[in-house]
């Protein structure tokens, strides 16, 4: 029989054989001319398939061909990988019958998680990523539309100099320069972290973020406040490395510490949670979330490396 059902009152079924390929999809519908109409209709592609060439793609196959060719950092690798994670269940799926109704199953699958509406977004458009990179190819002809959640808004938060002062020394050495910096000047902890002296002058008093760093392609120059650059002249500079901030790693047991290192990954962003949380200060995700007054002296002295 081409259409069953697994349960009684879960959806019908189809499976049949063609082209020396075994075929079984949920028709995702309890009514039984639906499945039937689903399964003529599957059956037909395969056969054009099979007999005329006509290529039939599926999800996962899209999915695979994504991860080849995208050229992603290492985070937002293993970010969409959790993504991918989450929709296994339609790999087998062929890309034409991504629809609407599959959208909506997707992301209904994500709220019955409890899932916040910031992750949720976040893995939806991963999903339309994979339409869209199918209809680019020509896997696809359209791409159905993705919703997703509101986001609600939060409140920026406010440090005083007495908290951010804390929150600093709670900090690993090597962290509080590239944390404080970025307090001072308001630039992202990605590029403090990625900041080289190339792109520093001191005699001026800025630093230049590359265009590369932001969407509107433009470089961006940041004036320094004296407690910005009296934190850069107080940090010597690597022979190993061109970049500013940087950590020295244990070398043997011995307590001795190697070559200069630049930072990687997200600018330790554990160290940073556990910081907060001794400091007992409450901060939303990154340091990015703070702001302080202009002017103020505070930790230039407790920073260098």
């Amino acid at each position: 029989m081409a259409i069953f059902k697994r349960t009684p009152d879960g959806p019908w079924w189809v499976r049949f054989r063609i082209g020396g390929r075994d075929i079984f999809r949920s028709a995702r519908t309890k009514e039984r001319r639906a499945a039937e109409e689903f399964e003529q209709a599957l059956r037909d592609r395969y056969w054009r398939h099979t007999q005329l060439g006509e290529e039939v793609h599926t999800w996962g196959e899209a999915v695979q061909r994504l991860k080849r060719e995208a050229r992603w950092s290492k985070n937002t690798r293993e970010a969409n990988d959790r993504a991918f994670a989450r929709f296994t269940a339609i790999n087998h799926v062929p890309l034409a019958d991504v629809g609407r109704q599959t959208v909506a199953e997707a992301r209904s699958l994500l709220l019955d998680e409890g899932l916040s509406p910031a992750t949720l977004n976040r893995h939806m458009t991963v999903f339309g990523q994979v339409l869209r990179a199918a209809v680019n190819w020509g896997w696809l002809k359209t791409a159905p539309p993705i919703s997703l959640e509101r986001v609600p808004e939060r409140d920026a938060v406010w440090l005083t100099p007495e908290q951010c002062k804390t929150l600093v020394l709670e900090l690993p050495e090597h962290l509080r320069g590239p944390f404080l910096f970025s307090i001072l000047t308001g630039i992202r902890m990605a590029n403090t972290r990625d900041l080289t002296w190339d792109r520093v002058n001191l005699h001026e008093g800025f630093v230049t973020i590359p265009s590369s760093s932001y969407k509107a392609r433009k470089n961006i120059t940041v004036p320094l406040e004296a407690a910005a650059l009296a934190l850069l002249r107080s940090i010597p500079r690597a022979e190993t490395t061109d970049r500013v901030f940087t950590y020295r790693p244990l070398k043997g047991g011995n307590g001795k510490r190697g070559d200069a290192q630049p930072i990687t990954g997200k600018l330790g962003a554990r160290a940073w949670r556990k910081a907060t949380k001794r400091a007992g200060v409450k901060v939303r995700g990154t340091i990015c979330a703070t702001r302080l007054r202009p002017g103020w002296p505070l930790l230039a002295h407790r920073t260098r490396f």
